[in-house]
């Protein structure tokens, strides 16, 4: 027995078939071929539904079967409003955007879509688990709650942190002090006045927290937008390409305030695999695992080497690494190239300072040998190897 809506799908399929036949007939070339594939493609739809739709009865129920008006589907309850459908939809518009633009919003893409399929389906199913749509809505939040709070909280968590940090790199660093303590202020002053109110309604709590969130959030973007600050670099041993490392007194310039305020002390710290000392004049080294003075250590190739200088003259001296000698080509002229590195200046009796640097190439590349020395003392020197 055919019902209403499989008669209608069987009408169709039938009349597109016959249009296409007629098309075909009375159109010929490549137009009326067009006609026909197309009349075709619509007639296969139609039987395709109407196969679906003899198979489901239009969802007619029997007035035979037991509970009919309870557990058939016409008896259901509508599906429940879901905004998941146009976020997954948000998602895949911000990969679309996102392959053409920056990596990060096709990362965010990946993620909204990966959440919005989640709970699309969770949801879903829960709909459906029974007809009592407390127990339902109960069963869903015992499922995703667990794992949407964490997430959510530390989303938020992350959002003010960076909003809060693109206000202070924006605003000047005179007035960042300030701008910290009023805000501060303010958090302290809104919890003493949460926790005098005790019988303050918590809708009252969410909408003054939500209010300054989302002034936090948006005063953020307008400025991460604007961008920060100009932030000058701070010098450093190596700034005129390590013209300070061949000095034995203060730097040149900037390097002269790296000297005076450079630490004078090292505190505890692991894979210290060097130690240099500087004493009467004569610098010696300490090799980690090997027994008395050296005046040659290995270190390896492209690691980084971490040493300790101790100065216990009474002048201030620094500790200089000798990274050898390159050629290098710079616009067809041929450059010889002396990198260094080095320490601030180092008090004497009682200084000392840390120094990290890498060796990436073996000693037999440079024309000159890996050295350290310290600037103004003729002899100071050990010899370094780099296999």
């Amino acid at each position: 027995m055919f019902t209403t809506g499989s008669k209608l799908f069987l009408g169709a399929t039938v009349m597109s078939t016959v249009a296409a036949v007629v098309y075909g007939a009375s159109k010929g070339g490549a137009t009326g071929w067009q006609g026909v594939v197309g009349l075709l493609s619509a007639a296969l739809v139609f039987a395709f539904l109407f196969g679906v739709n003899y198979f489901a009865k239009d969802g007619n129920v029997s007035a035979m079967s037991d509970n009919a008006t309870t557990e058939s589907p016409a008896a259901q309850p509508p599906v429940e409003r879901s905004i998941w459908p146009a976020l997954a939809a948000l998602a895949v518009g911000a990969l679309a955007v996102g392959a053409q633009s920056r990596p990060i919003v096709f990362k965010a893409g990946v993620v909204l879509l990966l959440a919005a399929a989640v709970e699309w389906m969770v949801q879903g199913w829960s709909e459906r688990a029974s007809g009592d749509r407390a127990y339902n809505a109960g069963l869903r939040k015992r499922m995703l709650n667990p794992l949407e709070f964490p997430l959510l909280a530390a989303a938020g968590l992350a959002a003010i942190i960076y909003s809060f940090s693109r206000i202070m790199l924006w605003i000047d660093k005179s007035g960042g002090p300030v701008v910290f303590i009023i805000a501060g202020s303010l958090v302290l002053f809104g919890g003493f006045l949460f926790a005098s109110r005790p019988t303050l309604k918590k809708g009252i709590i969410a909408g003054i927290c939500t209010i300054g969130a989302l002034g936090l959030v948006s005063t953020g973007a307008v400025m991460a937008v604007d961008g920060q600050r100009t932030i000058e670099a701070h010098p450093t041993t190596r700034t005129d390409n390590g013209a300070a490392c061949a000095l034995a007194e203060e730097g040149p310039g900037t390097q002269a305030e790296v000297d005076n305020k450079g630490s004078q002390a090292v505190a505890s710290k692991s894979a210290i695999g060097i130690t240099l000392v500087l004493e009467n004049g004569k610098l010696t080294a300490h090799e980690l695992g090997l027994p008395g003075t050296l005046q040659t250590v290995t270190v390896s190739r492209g690691n980084i080497v971490n040493v300790i200088f101790k100065n216990r003259d009474p002048e201030k001296r620094r500790l200089t690494v000798n990274m050898g000698e390159f050629e290098q080509d710079i616009n067809g002229t041929k450059v010889q190239q002396h990198p260094k590195t080095c320490t601030t200046l180092v008090r004497g009796k009682d200084g000392s300072q840390f120094l990290s640097f890498i060796l990436p190439k073996p000693s037999i590349a440079s024309t000159q040998p890996y050295t350290f020395t310290v600037p103004g003392i003729d002899g100071a020197s050990i010899d370094i190897k780099v296999p």
